[in-house]
């Protein structure tokens, strides 16, 4: 194949990547001034984000689209980042809500308030800014966020299918899923102590009365036997109902590769 051929194709599909997915068009808003598009995609995300890129990575991050502009007075910045999977989505979402005041129902997870709306929607993650928090703003915010949610087909996140136990109402709730380090030390440093020498899993953290929830999902059976023999001292390779661990908590076998506990919920820091 000749060399300017292939150039060409690799360019022509990245452009169907980066325009296929759900986007902000300058004719989506009216009176808009200084649109601009970029993207990011890999270790390019470092350029955008450079001090939280390694979190969307942990988490398997694809690319992202970020849309900026002004209208009148008021400056937004609208990303759209596309991640691995519904649950890489998730996580990231989870752990990046902040001051939830509403959660629109336009889909199933959002977060919004005066300055910056997130939505969570199939393998995408929306996150949109605007500079002035004002009602109007708002307002369009959520309008933008409605017709970016309308082009994704995706089915949204089920946490039934890797966390036996759980129901998306849990999720809707402060509920963070994290998969390694960065994720839990934006979420529940509380939790890393638990979670030490675990590998290649997905854990999903919420409260439970007084106690938070940890549903542990493995990949393979081969990392979830490796996980407890580390936390019983090599006592046990399989999780029996009841069994504890050397925290003195006791952990359950749910489903296959999957182990649930609860562990005290931290103190308030002053």
């Amino acid at each position: 194949m000749p060399k300017y051929l292939l150039i060409f194709i690799v360019f022509f599909l990245k452009t169907y990547i980066i325009y296929g997915q759900p986007a902000v068009e300058e004719k989506d808003i009216k009176g808009a001034k200084k649109f601009s598009v970029r993207n990011f995609n890999g270790e390019s995300l470092y350029g955008y984000i450079d001090g939280g890129a390694d979190l969307y990575l942990e988490y398997g991050f694809s690319d992202v689209t970020v849309t900026e502009f002004i209208r009148g007075k008021s400056k937004f910045k609208v990303e759209v980042y596309r991640m691995k999977d519904p649950e890489a989505a998730f996580g990231i979402f989870s752990v990046s809500r902040f001051r939830c005041l509403h959660q629109p129902t336009f889909s199933l997870f959002t977060c919004h308030n005066r300055y910056q709306l997130q939505v969570c929607r199939g393998q995408y993650y929306i996150n949109i800014i605007n500079q002035t928090g004002t009602p109007a703003d708002s307002t369009i915010s959520a309008t933008l966020a409605l017709k970016l949610v309308s082009q994704i087909k995706d089915a949204d996140f089920n946490p039934a299918e890797n966390f036996p136990g759980s129901t998306a109402g849990d999720l809707q709730n402060n509920a963070y899923l994290v998969k390694g380090r960065l994720g839990i030390q934006n979420s529940v440093p509380a939790a890393e102590k638990y979670l030490t020498g675990a590998r290649n899993y997905s854990a999903l953290i919420f409260a439970s009365g007084n106690y938070l929830k940890v549903i542990l999902s493995f990949k393979s059976d081969l990392d979830c036997e490796d996980f407890l023999r580390k936390v019983t001292s090599g006592e046990s390779g399989k999780a029996d109902t009841g069994l504890n661990s050397v925290w003195g908590i006791p952990l359950k076998q749910t489903g296959l590769n999957v182990l649930t506990f609860e562990i005290p919920v931290p103190d308030p820091v002053d």
